[in-house]
């Protein structure tokens, strides 16, 4: 494993060196994919439970473990389960933060951002979602605006940092072929 590949960011091959440690099997090496897509159903329960009540975040963690696209997705390789997980978790935790106001949740917010961004480079459009937000939604700009933002922007920035020197080190190898 390392911090970048030619036409992909690390994780997913991270992913998979997780999952054949023991045995590099087929079913070894797609292991990954269905337990992000578990664990990204875990928090998609989390965000609705956070923003509305429990039984909202069951409903939707059980349309999203059905949704056709899931279902394909969880037999496969690719980088999407990793970028569905990192997306649901950092929004689970932006939601968390607004309503606490706990740094902590700033932090791992970015964090997962962050790792989201090692998933796939699509994981930018999720901060073009928080902008979005933050016009659209009055009281989370009252919360986030600021010192808490820099804070979820720093923690993404910390899981970035080691993939954009990769990059660096390599001629942007990635971002040119991309």
């Amino acid at each position: 494993p390392d911090w970048g590949y030619y036409s992909k960011p690390p994780f997913v091959a991270w992913a998979i060196a997780l999952t054949t440690l023991a045995h590099d099997g087929e079913f070894w090496v797609r292991l990954g994919s269905p337990l992000a897509h578990g664990l990204a159903a875990l928090c998609v329960y989390g965000l609705g439970r956070t923003l509305f009540e429990g039984r909202t975040g069951f409903w939707a963690a059980l349309v999203y473990l059905t949704l056709p696209g899931v279902s394909f997705s969880s037999a496969v390789v690719s980088t999407d389960p990793f970028l569905l997980l990192f997306w649901s978790l950092a929004t689970w935790m932006l939601a968390l933060a607004a309503a606490t106001g706990q740094r902590r949740f700033f932090l791992l917010a970015g964090g997962a951002a962050g790792l989201g961004m090692l998933a796939k480079y699509a994981m930018v459009f999720w901060w073009l979602g928080l902008a979005l937000a933050l016009m659209l939604v009055p009281a989370w700009r009252r919360v986030l605006w600021r010192r808490p933002l820099l804070l979820t922007a720093g923690g993404a920035g910390l899981a970035v940092v080691p993939n954009l020197l990769w990059n660096a080190r390599h001629g942007w190898l990635t971002f040119t072929h991309t």
